[in-house]
């Protein structure tokens, strides 16, 4: 299924997979590949997140927050 896909972009969507089933969700949205990213230490999000002094797990706090308030 994602043998036309980089390496990275491999892991990001399976991670995405797995985030999507740990959240008991139905369906792999949009919204599962912030949440794999914040956590993700090699990530460009990583390193925007620590540029701008915030902590990923606050972060990913926001992120889980927002979705389950959209639901």
């Amino acid at each position: 299924m994602f043998g036309r896909f980089t390496h990275d972009v491999r892991a990001v969507a399976i991670a995405a997979v797995a985030e999507a089933e740990r959240r008991d969700d139905r369906r792999v949205g949009t919204e599962h590949l912030p949440l794999d990213a914040v956590a993700s230490p090699n990530a460009v999000t990583s390193a925007v997140i620590d540029a701008q002094a915030r902590d990923a797990a606050a972060v990913r706090a926001e992120l889980e927050r927002r979705m389950a308030a959209a639901a």
